[in-house]
């Protein structure tokens, strides 16, 4: 039996060896560094007070841009504004003088702080920063720059999750084991959170009590999993724009040819730990039956989505008949396949046009990504149609 590779040794042995860590810091540091970042955030952090005025409506945006300001930073600043959004720019980490200036005629405040905690500590940081000016909010958007959003200037997503008229709501709902549903979460990049949920002691609480963490594991645990779990146990209404719900029910509503091109562009074929469609695509390619296992093998997938997600296996139909606003900036191989659909989508005219900042920046993404170790594609993808010619030479 051959030995697994040195490097997968390795990152299994690092992995246990962070866990554990994380655990102890959860347990002894963690408590300890609230308190005193507590104490010192006023010194920690510089704000600055922008040109928008800071209204009722109000977006916390997260950014962490160490090689300067990309251009789709001021298009979403721009968005959210346009969408009757004042934005509070929380920077992790100072940025350029030139940055900053630029920023400032695009926000209402910047705010710029060490960079611990990820998201979830700079959203914690604009919300305490609101909460010391007694500033009263009708509405608060939570959201990061790990996406590009929106994808075009006239995006409806913001309108459309308002009109939810929900206590949480966002893009993605997300299960991540069927069997855990305590697990279960709305995808932290943008989540809009209501007026009555803002004044809710529940949402104090969360806020003033979490703790930081420099784990990314942990945060994700602790803040995007955590905080969409405390609204559903609290009896918080949350709902999201898309789901697997909702991705089946679309799909059952297509016709067989409609079903055949989501089923040819579902991005499934990387290494991963669930079973892909490859079975279907080839009894589709031989003419037999195949219609009720893909739309099975979908509501499976998403089940257990820590491999299959929507805004990746499926971005095919999250963008064609869901308009999905974003695309995901994470260089995992799902989120690298899934810009390069985003690109092919808007060349055929499957979906609008890109907005041509949005488009450069994707671009060079695609262009200079760089496989994570263990993530390279191990033989070109088929086509549903090369498979079934490999079927009919049998």
């Amino acid at each position: 039996m051959a030995l697994p590779a040195a490097w997968k040794v390795r990152r299994e042995l690092r992995r246990t060896i962070d866990k554990l860590v994380h655990a102890t810091a959860r347990i002894t540091y963690e408590p300890l560094r609230k308190s005193a970042y507590d104490f010192a955030s006023p010194l920690l952090q510089r704000a600055t007070n922008g040109a928008i005025p800071l209204t009722d409506r109000v977006a916390i945006f997260v950014v962490f841009q160490p090689k300067g300001l990309a251009p789709s930073i001021l298009l979403t600043l721009d968005h959210l504004r346009q969408n009757g959004f004042s934005v509070i720019v929380v920077s992790n980490g100072r940025l350029r003088p030139a940055d900053r200036e630029l920023v400032c005629r695009h926000a209402a405040l910047v705010l710029e702080r060490p960079n611990v905690g990820y998201d979830f500590g700079a959203y914690r940081d604009g919300i305490r920063y609101l909460w010391a000016l007694r500033h009263d909010m009708s509405r608060l958007v939570l959201m990061n720059d790990s996406t590009w959003f929106p994808l075009r200037r006239e995006d409806d997503s913001l309108a459309r999750m308002e009109a939810l008229e929900v206590d949480l709501a966002g893009h993605i709902y997300k299960i991540e084991d069927a069997k855990a549903r305590s697990r279960d979460h709305v995808e932290s990049h943008l989540l809009m959170i209501s007026h009555g949920f803002l004044k809710s002691e529940e949402f104090r609480r969360f806020w003033s009590g979490y703790r930081m963490s420099d784990f990314r594991a942990t945060t994700i645990e602790a803040g995007e999993k955590g905080f969409s779990q405390m609204a559903l146990l609290e009896g918080r209404t949350v709902a999201t724009l898309m789901s697997r719900e909702w991705l089946v029910a679309t799909l059952q509503g297509l016709d067989d040819p409609a079903l055949r091109s989501v089923l040819d562009q579902t991005i499934d074929r990387f290494h991963g730990r669930q079973r892909n469609a490859d079975d279907i695509r080839r009894a589709a390619a031989r003419g037999e039956p195949w219609r009720e296992q893909f739309l099975a093998w979908i509501d499976t997938a998403l089940s257990n989505s820590r491999t299959f997600m929507i805004s990746a296996t499926f971005v095919m139909p999250a963008l064609v008949y869901g308009g999905m606003g974003f695309a995901k900036k994470a260089n995992d191989i799902r989120f690298h396949l899934a810009r390069q659909m985003v690109l092919e989508l808007a060349d055929s005219g499957a979906i609008p046009p890109l907005d041509p900042v949005i488009r450069a920046e994707i671009v060079q993404a695609v262009r200079t990504w760089v496989p994570p170790r263990g993530q390279e594609l191990t033989a070109p993808v088929e086509t549903a149609a090369q498979m079934g010619q490999v079927a009919k030479t049998r």
